[in-house]
């Protein structure tokens, strides 16, 4: 433990924003929030490395742009330089190019897809809509860990997603105000549909449900990874099982935090997590009664 003027050093957290720019600002805003301090001194010091020049995630991951994974890499290990002692990443989708070397980092990144999993268990057991970014989406990060831990996701139609996307497109764009009645659009259809909660499996949605009068119950993975780097940086631990279960491929306290909420059996720790879609579709007779694809 480092000592500065005889008292412990103050733990560090580490936020590779830029993707986008307006997501980092709202995470930071989140978790200034939540941060139990009553003056500037209580509060714990933040590195944001804000890298916009970060390759798409989601044209990557349509096979029509170029790889990010390097970048990422390159971007969290500058964080880790700089003696952090956990990392943020206030992009879910960027988590489809993170799984695949976060166990080579030298600091612990907490998973926003699991940090947002386990969240929805708790607040919305019933099931939720998943609004993402079309790469994250075809990429399953969200479908494969509700899976894992019997969780009902419900995933949009390839119309809605492309106007989800619209969404998310128009907000990077600086205009937030703009993509309000696509997104109510959104939501009414939805709904119309199957009455559940949204998750917010992309960090600029919650800019356009707040421009919108918060209208709707949602999950927010921005709120979410707030949440669990404020109790990990308060706990003094790097979030244990949870995070390496998430990282990897196999289940363990992960799946008994998520399985606590549903009340279902945890999935046996050990057990690759299956990646199987859980796409709902409806019927020709325009029931709203969602009808699954395959094993759910």
């Amino acid at each position: 433990m480092t000592i500065i003027d005889g008292q412990p050093a103050p733990r560090v957290l580490g936020v590779l924003g830029g993707m986008g720019p307006a997501a980092g600002v709202e995470f930071l805003r989140a978790f200034v929030d939540r941060w139990p301090g009553t003056r500037d001194q209580d509060h714990p010091r933040v590195v944001l490395h804000s890298e916009p020049g970060i390759h798409d995630r989601t044209a990557a991951l349509l096979g029509t742009g170029p790889d990010p994974t390097q970048q990422i890499r390159a971007a969290l290990q500058r964080l880790a330089a700089s003696e952090v002692d956990l990392v943020a990443v206030p992009c879910n989708t960027a988590f489809a190019f993170i799984d695949r070397f976060a166990h080579d980092l030298p600091v612990p990144v907490v998973h926003t897809v699991a940090a947002t999993v386990v969240a929805a268990v708790r607040s919305a057991p019933a099931g939720a809509w998943l609004l993402a970014t079309r790469g994250a989406v075809s990429a399953q990060i969200y479908q494969a860990r509700a899976r894992a831990v019997g969780y009902r996701l419900l995933v949009p139609d390839q119309e809605c997603q492309r106007r989800v996307q619209g969404v998310v497109d128009i907000i990077k764009a600086g205009a937030v105000d703009r993509a309000v009645d696509p997104f109510l659009r959104v939501v009414r259809d939805l709904h119309a549909r199957h009455r559940a909660p949204l998750l917010f499996g992309c960090t600029e949605l919650p800019l356009v449900w707040r421009a919108a009068g918060q209208p709707v119950e949602v999950v927010d993975s921005v709120a979410a990874l707030a949440d669990e780097c404020v109790a990990r940086l308060r706990a003094g631990g790097s979030g244990g099982d949870l995070l390496g279960a998430a990282l990897g491929t196999t289940v363990g306290e992960y799946a008994r935090l998520a399985a606590a909420g549903t009340g279902r059996r945890p999935v046996q720790a050990g057990v690759p997590v299956p990646r199987t879609d859980i796409r709902l579709t409806w019927g020709a007779d325009g029931s709203d009664r969602p009808k699954p694809e395959g094993n759910v």
